[in-house]
């Protein structure tokens, strides 16, 4: 098959993205503009190892994830995701690009061609015209296509989130299959419990201690419910479940940027 025809949103620098117009524009958080700053300085001396970026949860990995295509031009992508929810809501932003929109970074209304995978793929000229393919690793690793291998030019970025996840043969397979291709590796762990290491260089780390300093996380307070004595195990269940949909949908819970 050939892979040299996408739609090409990123290559062809559709979506009039801004990276850096000012010291306080476009509105990034400071764990995103040092990433991207960080994979700039990275890539422009010809490093194709895994680029490890390590900011804690809630933080601006999803900003950082939707922003790399750009900073490459980046023909094809691959994202890659642990989990059903996160393929599902990984998909949802790139399509939409509401992160890269609200902090000013993106002002066109042009979006790219964004392949959701469920399930493993019979012709890879199914995600050709994908600028973005948002998979887990049980539909797009080598390991699972013996007979009918992935093209190994197929992307030339591949963007990892939950990363810590990559000592895993169908994880690592992936980037050692791509290995021409680009890669960041997104995570809050890059330390296992194993020992295990996460392959790559870290180029970025933002410590916890200064997401918390910056106030990207709002003080834990205690709330105590009120219950009968002798309340069946049922009943605190559905008053938990109650009041944490309630707080949920507490717009002062809500984040203008990911």
């Amino acid at each position: 098959m050939s892979t040299g025809t996408a739609a090409g949103h990123y290559a062809a620098g559709h979506g009039s993205f801004t990276l850096f117009e000012s010291p306080r524009t476009p509105t990034w958080r400071s764990p995103q503009a040092g990433a991207l700053g960080s994979l700039l300085s990275y890539w422009s001396l010809g490093h194709r190892q895994p680029a490890v970026v390590a900011v804690p949860t809630g933080a601006g990995k999803t900003a950082i994830a939707l922003a790399s295509p750009y900073l490459l031009q980046a023909r094809r992508v691959l994202v890659v995701v642990p989990s059903r929810d996160l393929r599902q809501q990984l998909s949802e932003e790139f399509r939409s690009e509401r992160v890269l929109l609200e902090v000013g970074a993106l002002t066109s209304a042009l979006r790219p061609n964004v392949v959701e995978l469920t399930g493993r793929v019979a012709d890879w000229d199914e995600v050709v015209s994908a600028d973005v393919v948002v998979a887990l690793p049980n539909s797009i690793s080598p390991l699972h296509y013996p007979s009918n291998p992935t093209p190994n030019d197929l992307f030339d970025l591949i963007v990892i989130d939950e990363a810590h996840h990559t000592p895993a043969p169908t994880w690592n397979a992936i980037l050692d299959h791509f290995r021409e291709a680009r890669s960041v590796l997104l995570t809050a762990t890059p330390q296992r419990r194993d020992g295990k290491r996460v392959p790559g260089t870290i180029v970025y780390h933002f410590p916890l201690r200064k997401a918390l300093d910056e106030g990207f996380y709002k003080p834990i307070r205690p709330e105590v419910l009120d219950s009968p004595m002798g309340s069946p195990k049922e009943h605190l269940e559905a008053l938990i479940v109650s009041r944490v949909v309630q707080l949920a949908e507490d717009p002062s819970h809500a984040t203008s940027a990911i």
